[in-house]
């Protein structure tokens, strides 16, 4: 599909085009037409947006053009005319679906990636179908709204060949205007965040917002706290703190609510890494680390390719991720012999990184991912236990460590605990064995309830160690037969009779892993028992020295288990939170949303609160992947071809990623894993593969990609370059400003920190009260969106509104004296070219090709002072000529030089 515009073009320096909010592709070049694969969007009705900006950043021109795509032979419209214009109140509207293979299922609606309730027609067996949709526009700002409709389908009474079930089968996608005047939307708290010691008091405060942008006082309001004995809330809105702890505070008015965030703790430092795997919660300058760790991006790839270590250091990457032990699948391998391959393998990485001012995290799977092979080999190589401690021993040692992640996705390998309950007349464990002949029944109370075990069902194979009379016979297991609620039965080889107790038989104890598939399909032997990763850490514990570690338990799992890998009482020295979507489908065809995956990263970040160790790091995991795609092109096609290859899952979409970084931040976490790093055999394999092959792109800096990896750096590089003293300084109240706005605010001595991300997948103007964080010296502002970082110095004044694009993070810098900002003055000076042009300087930081289209442009006809900070990393700037005859002549884009005037002379050169 071609992108074009026409017209007078002699003003219009860049051209986006767009869909809804989603940036199909900029170009900066006259005609400024492109080429764009619509097969990456789904069939159906949509308006493609072209915005001609001049070159001082301002709009020329906002054109929409209505486009029926048409790829796979399906249709997604609104009947009756279509989508309005303009709406009031409530928007009620006939959706129309069409898939020629397949039938409409499953159809979502989505308002600035705020999703309405699905619909489901799996059983109509149709391939042409219509809804009803409802829509209350009162929920959302006045203003253009990003409306998104999609539809998903499978083969219900159609069969068809594998795979029968397709997403987004059809898609509209186009803004309405929602105008609904002083009407009440949301109810705000004062507070988003709040972090109290024991015996704080607090007014957490009411308004109700409105779809104007007015607020006022709550007419009714009540504030209900979900752990009244961590905090208490009287009828006038006042907490109190009484214990240490966490809990939400759940605020009513008017038939809306929302939820306050709160956190009861004596110290009110956050918790994070310094050096050598510490942990402190006093940030300690050249120590403390704000850890940004891509997964599987190592020290063999940075140390063998110069270009990607420059790339991982501009994208703000601190700390790198690698393998730390090596596990012998041969039983009779030596200490000695391990170790001279631990010396080759292991050791040179660490030793770079630590020699390159790199960090850090190790991945401990080797140890003990899969019960039946690493943890068998592991619990059954004599020198094990020797191995582990000089593994850890030289990681903790090598002047690069942060800490050790054992098990990726644990729950799902060992289930809902890393010490289930097996003991005989233990407690959530079976309390006695009753046995006649060869028949034996188990009680146990509460067996349904699995938060601490495995669901026991009839099939269920199992152990049972510390009774001779009971005892599986080595190599074979036992079967649940008969189960209830609270009891099951197995047959015993041999006879026995008689009641087994904790009194009578103690040591007796239920196997959860010695299975009869858990060793290449057949029974472990001897049998991995249930302490296994109890013996590991203990002896990791005793290593000296030795390093922090974790077990992510997956992003799925419930807070429950949650607590029981990573959370208090667990084998975890800090938690490692994984998380995924709640949604059935990704938002959009072309990734998930800015809304949805701000919303369920912190849904799941803060329902895990009250289980955690609040004294301990808390890392965030963040999304780089892109599409994963079934390929059906030749080998030697890079990347995803639709609709040659098909989708199987959406990714991430650019913005997501520096939105949930920064708002991860501005939550508390103490550092960021970003998956992935698509490593360069990943890439090669995918290019090379051909028709059948299913890849997963990621993140890199040259290929696969690119605009996931820079949108990282934008983040990143703030992050780590700039604000990090921020970051891991005690945390204070954050205000609240509306839903999916997401606040943080630090102080350390020089200033105060304040971030807001906009996590929605429209823009948002706020209303931003600076009282009080100010001091009277003014503020420096750092605009981060996917694409750019805009720097600017503010003058004092009590606040600002201000309207962040989807994604756009605000962070903020208060200082409280006049000491230097960060920020350098740099002076373009006026250059005369011929004519009576007007002169244009557009600045950006990190990477160049997006200065044109993206960057903070600046009228410099009479000369400029431009604030950069040269902290973040490498600046970049262009000059504009706009000549009212010849049209727009742009310099060459250079690096910003170590001076602080620029002029005529540099641009020749």
């Amino acid at each position: 599909m071609q992108l074009s515009v026409a017209g007078d073009l002699t003003q219009v320096a860049s051209v986006q085009y767009r869909i809804g909010g989603y940036l199909l592709a900029a170009s900066t070049q006259q005609p400024y037409s492109v080429s764009w694969n619509s097969a990456l969007a789904a069939d159906g009705n949509v308006k493609v947006e072209a915005i001609a900006y001049d070159a001082f950043g301002n709009v020329v021109a906002d054109v929409f053009t209505s486009v029926v795509l048409s790829n796979y032979g399906g249709k997604a419209e609104v009947l009756n005319g279509g989508l309005p214009a303009k709406v009031s109140g409530a928007l009620s509207l006939a959706l129309h679906a069409f898939d020629p293979v397949h039938d409409p299922a499953y159809w979502t609606t989505f308002i600035d990636g705020d999703g309405l309730t699905p619909s489901y027609t799996d059983h109509a067996g149709l391939h042409d179908n219509s809804i009803s949709q409802t829509i209350d526009t009162t929920a959302y700002p006045n203003g253009n709204r990003e409306f998104y409709f999609t539809f998903h389908s499978n083969d219900y009474n159609h069969p068809n060949p594998a795979p029968g079930n397709l997403n987004y089968r059809g898609m509209v996608m186009q803004y309405i205007d929602f105008e609904n005047g002083r009407t009440f939307m949301e109810v705000i708290a004062k507070y988003l965040h709040v972090y109290e010691p024991v015996g704080g008091a607090l007014a957490l405060g009411c308004s109700r917002a409105y779809t104007n942008g007015d607020r006022d006082a709550c007419l009714a309001p009540q504030w209900v706290p979900n752990d009244p004995t961590v905090a208490s809330v009287d009828g006038a809105g006042n907490l109190t703190a009484l214990k240490e702890g966490y809990t939400d505070v759940v605020l009513t008015e008017g038939g809306k609510s929302t939820t306050i965030h709160v956190w009861i703790r004596n110290d009110p430092g956050l918790p994070h890494f310094t050096a050598n795997g510490a942990i402190s919660t006093a940030y300690i300058p050249g120590k403390s680390t704000f850890v940004i760790a891509p997964f599987s991006l190592a020290p063999s790839y940075t140390s063998s390719d110069p270009n990607l270590t420059a790339e991982a250091r501009r994208a703000g990457v601190n700390t790198l991720t690698t393998g730390m032990y090596i596990n012998p699948t041969d039983l009779t391998t030596s200490f000695a012999s391990w170790q001279s391959a631990f010396s080759a393998i292991v050791a040179p990485g660490l030793q770079w990184a630590a020699a390159n001012n790199f960090r850090v995290i190790g991945t401990g799977d080797n140890i003990a991912r899969n019960i039946g092979a690493e943890a068998w080999r592991t619990m059954n190589w004599p020198p094990a236990k020797q191995a582990v401690q000089y593994a850890f021993q030289q990681f903790a040692g090598s002047g690069t460590a942060v800490s050790v992640e054992m098990i990726d996705e644990a729950a799902f390998l060992w289930g809902p605990s890393p010490n289930p309950p097996g003991l005989l007349g233990a407690p959530n464990s079976m309390q006695s064995i009753f046995c006649f002949t060869f028949i034996c029944t188990v009680t146990w109370p509460n067996l349904a309830d699995n938060s601490f075990h495995d669901s026991i069902g009839n099939g269920l194979t199992f152990s049972i160690t510390g009774n001779p009379a009971l005892n599986t016979p080595r190599g074979s297991t036992y079967t649940v037969q008969n189960a209830t609620a609270n009891t099951f039965t197995f047959n015993i080889p041999t006879i026995v009779t008689g009641n087994f107790t904790q009194q009578s038989s103690p040591g007796t104890e239920f196997e959860w892993f010695a299975r009869a598939n858990t060793c290449s399909g057949v029974p472990c032997n001897p049998p991995v028992l249930d302490n296994t990763l109890s013996t590991i850490t203990s002896w990791i514990r005793t290593a000296s020295p030795t390093a922090a570690i974790s077990f992510p338990a997956g992003g799925i799992v419930l807070p429950p288990a949650q607590r029981n890998w990573i959370g208090q009482g667990s084998l975890s020295d800090y938690a490692s939170h994984y998380w995924d979507t709640g949604q059935l489908r990704p938002t959009y065809i072309f990734g998930k949303g800015i809304k949805e995956s701000g919303y369920w990263m912190l849904n799941d970040f803060y329902s895990r609160q009250p289980f955690m160790q609040l004294n301990r790091p808390q890392l965030m995991l963040i999304s780089m992947s892109d599409r994963a795609y079934l390929k059906n092109s030749p080998a030697g096609t890079a990347g995803f071809n639709p609709p040659v290859d098909q989708l199987l899952n959406a990714g991430a979409i650019p913005k997501t990623i520096s939105s949930t970084m920064l708002a991860a931040a501005a939550a508390g976490c103490a550092g960021l894993r970003v998956y992935k790093f698509e490593t360069p055999e990943d890439y090669q394999l995918s290019v090379s593969g051909g028709a059948g092959g299913v890849y997963a792109q990621g993140g890199a800096p040259s290929y696969g990609a690119v605009n996931l990896w820079r949108s990282m750096g934008y983040a990143g590089a703030v992050m780590t370059n700039v604000l990090q003293p921020y970051l891991l300084a005690p945390p204070l109240n954050s205000p609240a400003l509306g839903r999916q706005l997401i606040t943080g605010v630090r102080k350390i001595a020089t200033g105060t920190m304040l971030i807001v991300v906009n996590a929605w997948d429209g823009s948002r103007t706020v209303n931003i009260d600076f009282t009080p964080y100010k001091s009277g010296f003014g503020a420096t502002l750092y605009r981060v969106t996917d694409t750019n970082i805009k720097t600017a110095l503010l003058g004092d004044s009590p606040g600002e509104i201000r309207t962040l694009s989807p994604g756009e993070a605000a962070i903020y810098i208060f200082p409280n004296s006049n000491a230097p900002s960060g920020l350098d003055q740099v002076t373009f000076l006026p250059v005369s070219p011929a004519g009576n042009s007007r002169i244009a300087v557009t600045v950006n930081y990190l990477y160049q090709q997006n200065v044109t289209a993206f960057g903070d442009s600046y009228d410099c006809t009479a000369g400029c002072v431009i604030p950069v900070d040269r902290r973040i990393g490498d600046v970049f700037f262009q000059y504009t000529f706009l000549d009212p005859a010849s049209g727009l002549v742009h310099s060459a884009v250079r690096p910003l030089g170590h001076g602080n005037r620029v002029g005529l002379e540099v641009l020749r050169r």
